[in-house]
C-alpha cells in the first residue's frame, strides 16, 4: 500500500474524482473553484504545497499563478514571479511529467525550494494539456520523501487537467467580460456611427455618436424602423435590395455602403462605411459602421456648383487682368461687352479700367455703371495671386429709379413740412392774438353782467312795477274799454318774462372759468336736495314721480359745486317743466360710474323733441314752441356752458310724444391746470 492511499482517507481516488467533478459542475465562480479545490488537498496531510499555474493568453511566455495551496503571501509572489524559470516553465515547455521522490538525490533545476518555510523532500508536476495543446502545469510538494505512488499521480494529472480547464474557463470569461466592456467603451466613445439592423429592418442597436448625430433618443430608435428614416430619393431601392441580398447571404460578410438617413428635424446625413453581416440559421443582421459624411457631400456640391456658376448665372459676370485684358465673360457680361463697344466705352475708356486700379489698392471696390439704358451694380474682387480681378454685376436699373422717385418724393415732402412748420407758426401767432382777445373778452363779459345785472334790469323792474300799480288800479276802478285791461295784463307778463331773461343772462354771463372754486361734494346728495327743492317750491310739480337708480358706491367728486348745482337744477327743471302735463309725469335719474367719470342720465316721459330740432336745443332763448310752458330758452345754453368750465359735456336724445333724455358725462376729479 502506497504512502498516499495510507494517508487520505478515501480507498478509491478515482470514485472521489467523480464527487469532486460533481461539486465543480456547482460551482458559479472562480472563488468557489478555489475553495473546492483547497478542500480537497486538505484530505492529503502529506501535500504541503500545491501550485497551479497557467499561460498568459496575451504574453503567452509568461506563466501566472490562479491557485496556490500552503503558500505565504511572500511565497506564492516570489513563485509567480519566477514560474517561467522553475519548474513549472520547464514541464510546460517540456509537456512531461516531472516525478521527483526525493529532492537530495535530483540533479535537475535548483531554483525551486525559494526560501520555504517547510523543507520540501519530494516532487510531482503535471503538464496540463488541451488536445496536445500545453496550457499550463501544476506541481504538488510534500516534506516526506517518496510522497507520491503512481495511483496518486493518477489521480493528480486528471484532478490538474480538470481544474486547469475551469481556471482557464474563468479566465477566458474574465477576458471576454473586459473584452467586451472595453468594446463597448469604444463603441460608445466611437465618433463612427454604429447601429445594427435585422432581416425586418428593426434598429437593434444604436451607438451615442449616432443618436447625437440622428438626434432620436433611445425609446423612439426602440420603436423605429430603418427604412422610416432612409431618404426616398432615386438611391432607396437599390440600397434596400443590397441590403436584404446581404442578408440573404449565409456567411460573415463585409460591404463597403452608403445611405442617406433622415435625422429627427429632417436633415439630410449622408453616411459613408461599411456593413457587416451575421446570419446564423435563426438570426440575421447587418452592423452598420459608417461615417457622417454630410460636410463633405455638401462642401463638394457647392465646388461643383460654383464650377457651373459664372455659365449659369444670369448676371454678368467678367474677369480682367490688372492690365484692363478681358480673360473671361459669361453671356450677360457679353452683352455688357457688345453694349460697350457700341458706345465707344473700350480700351482707355473702359469703365472697368478705374474700377481695376482701386480694387488692386483695396482689394474690393463696389460701384456702380450705365451701360445702355440700364444700371449694373459691380463687386469687383482683385486675386493678387493671379493678377486678375473677378467681375459680379447686377441689374439696380429698376433700384436707383425708384431711389430717384424717392428722393423726389422726400424733398416734396420736406417742402410740405416747411409749409406746415410755417403755417403752425402763423397759427400760433393767431391763437396768441386770439387769447389776448379772450382776456379782453372776458373783461367785457364781466361788464356785461354788470350792464344785465343793473343797467338793464333795473328798468325792466321798474316797467314791471309800474304795470302792477295798473293793474290793481284797475281791478279797483275799471275801465270802460276792456282791451285797456288786457293791454295791462299783458304788459305785465312781459315786463316780468324781460326781468327773467335778464336774471338769465347775468347767470349766464356770469359762468368763468376765473370764478371755479374746487371742493369735494357729494354728487347724489347734491342731486336730490335739488329735486327736492323743486318739486316742494312748484305746484306744477307736486304730482311728479322722481326714480333714483344707483349703484352702491361712493359718489364724491371734486369740482365747482355751485356750477354743478345750477347745471343740474337746469336739467332737472327741463325735465319737470316738459313732463308737467303728462297724467303720470315721472323723471328718472340715473347714476353710475364709468372708470375716472360719473354718467349722470335724466330722463323724462314729457313731449320730447323732434330729431331737427336737436341741435337747437342748447342755443340761447331757444324753446318749444308745443305746449303752454314758461321759461326764458337760457337753461340748457347755462347747462352747456358750465359743462364747458367743468370738463363735462352733455348728450341729449329724444323722439317726439316720448319724452327726452340728457346724459352728463363729468370727470371724478377737476384739475386746476384742466380748469
Amino acid at each position: 500500500m502506497s504512502k498516499t492511499e495510507n494517508t487520505s482517507k478515501f480507498s478509491n481516488l478515482e470514485e472521489y474524482l467523480t464527487t469532486i467533478l460533481v461539486r465543480l459542475v456547482q460551482a458559479e465562480n472562480e472563488f468557489e473553484i478555489i475553495r473546492l479545490l483547497n478542500s480537497v488537498f486538505d484530505h492529503f496531510p502529506q501535500i504541503k504545497y500545491v501550485g497551479l499555474y497557467l499561460k498568459d493568453e496575451i504574453e503567452e511566455d509568461r506563466l501566472y499563478m490562479p491557485f496556490a495551496y500552503g503558500f505565504e503571501i511572500e511565497e506564492a509572489r516570489s513563485a509567480n514571479q519566477s514560474a517561467e524559470d522553475r519548474h513549472p516553465g520547464f514541464v510546460m515547455r517540456n509537456q512531461e511529467t516531472l516525478h521527483i521522490p526525493d529532492t537530495k538525490k535530483y540533479q535537475g533545476l535548483s531554483k525551486s525550494e525559494l526560501g520555504r518555510k517547510t523543507e520540501v523532500k519530494s516532487r510531482l508536476w503535471i503538464p496540463l494539456l488541451d488536445r496536445a495543446q500545453c496550457f499550463g502545469s501544476v506541481g504538488a510538494a510534500s516534506n516526506e520523501v517518496n510522497a507520491f505512488d503512481q495511483e496518486f499521480i493518477d489521480f493528480f494529472s486528471k484532478l490538474g487537467t480538470i481544474f486547469g480547464t475551469a481556471f482557464r474557463h474563468q479566465m477566458h470569461k474574465h477576458v471576454l467580460m473586459t473584452r467586451e466592456s472595453s468594446y463597448r467603451h469604444l463603441v460608445d466613445e466611437s465618433y463612427d456611427l454604429i447601429m445594427v439592423v435585422d432581416d425586418s429592418f428593426n434598429l437593434l442597436f444604436c451607438n451615442a455618436a449616432w443618436m447625437d448625430t440622428m438626434r432620436y433618443s433611445q425609446e423612439e430608435i426602440d420603436a423605429m424602423n430603418f427604412k422610416e428614416i432612409l431618404v426616398k430619393d432615386s438611391e432607396y431601392q437599390s440600397i434596400i435590395d443590397l441590403l436584404v441580398s446581404m442578408m440573404d447571404r449565409a456567411d460573415f460578410s463585409r460591404h463597403e455602403i452608403n445611405f442617406t438617413l433622415n435625422s429627427k428635424f429632417g436633415e439630410s446625413i449622408f453616411l459613408e462605411g461599411i456593413g457587416v453581416t451575421y446570419a446564423t440559421e435563426n438570426y440575421r443582421a447587418i452592423e452598420f459602421v459608417v461615417k457622417n459624411i454630410t460636410t463633405q457631400v455638401l462642401t463638394e456640391k457647392r465646388i461643383q456648383n460654383l464650377a457651373r456658376f459664372p455659365m449659369e448665372n444670369p448676371n454678368p459676370v467678367l474677369r480682367l487682368s490688372f492690365k484692363n485684358k478681358m480673360l473671361f465673360y459669361n453671356d450677360a457680361g457679353e452683352r455688357i461687352i457688345n453694349q460697350l463697344e457700341q458706345e465707344s466705352r473700350t480700351g482707355d475708356q473702359s469703365p472697368f479700367g478705374p474700377i481695376i486700379e482701386q480694387c488692386i489698392e483695396k482689394g474690393f471696390v463696389v460701384e456702380d455703371l450705365s451701360i445702355g439704358n440700364q444700371i449694373f451694380s459691380f463687386s469687383a474682387i482683385a486675386i493678387h495671386s493671379e493678377r486678375y480681378v473677378n467681375f459680379y454685376g447686377r441689374d439696380v436699373t429698376e433700384r436707383v429709379e425708384t431711389e430717384r422717385k424717392l428722393e423726389i418724393e422726400r424733398d416734396k415732402l420736406q417742402t410740405m413740412t416747411d409749409e406746415v412748420n410755417a403755417l403752425n407758426d402763423t397759427l400760433a401767432n393767431q391763437l396768441t392774438l386770439i387769447s389776448n382777445n379772450l382776456k379782453e373778452t372776458g373783461k367785457e363779459q364781466n361788464q356785461l353782467s354788470l350792464l344785465f345785472g343793473h343797467d338793464l334790469k333795473s328798468p325792466a323792474r321798474q316797467v314791471s312795477t309800474m304795470s302792477s300799480l295798473l293793474k290793481r288800479y284797475l281791478k279797483e276802478e275799471p275801465h270802460a274799454n276792456p282791451r285797456i285791461e288786457q293791454i295791462t295784463n299783458h304788459l305785465f307778463e312781459s315786463s316780468a318774462r324781460l326781468e327773467a331773461m335778464m336774471t338769465g343772462l347775468q347767470k349766464f354771463t356770469g359762468i368763468n372759468q376765473d370764478k371755479i372754486e374746487l371742493i369735494e361734494f357729494d354728487v347724489l346728495e347734491t342731486m336730490k336736495s335739488i329735486a327736492h327743492l323743486l318739486v316742494q317750491g312748484d305746484a306744477n310739480f307736486e304730482k311728479h314721480q322722481i326714480v333714483w337708480i344707483h349703484e352702491e358706491v361712493g359718489y364724491a367728486i371734486i369740482s365747482d359745486n355751485s356750477m354743478f348745482s345750477l347745471m343740474i337744477q337746469n336739467l332737472l327743471s327741463n325735465a319737470l317743466k316738459y313732463s308737467a302735463e303728462e297724467a303720470n309725469p315721472k323723471v328718472t335719474i340715473e347714476t353710475k360710474k364709468i372708470g375716472k367719470f360719473f354718467e349722470i342720465t335724466i330722463r323724462d316721459n314729457g313731449i320730447g323733441f323732434a330729431p331737427a330740432s336737436k341741435e337747437k336745443l342748447f342755443n340761447m332763448f331757444y324753446r318749444e314752441k308745443r305746449g303752454n310752458f314758461q321759461g326764458t330758452g337760457v337753461g340748457l345754453a347755462s347747462a352747456l356752458k358750465i359743462a364747458d368750465v367743468l370738463n363735462a359735456f352733455i348728450q341729449a336724445d329724444g323722439k317726439e310724444g316720448e319724452g327726452a333724455c340728457f346724459t352728463l358725462t363729468i370727470p371724478l376729479t377737476l384739475s386746476p391746470k384742466s380748469s
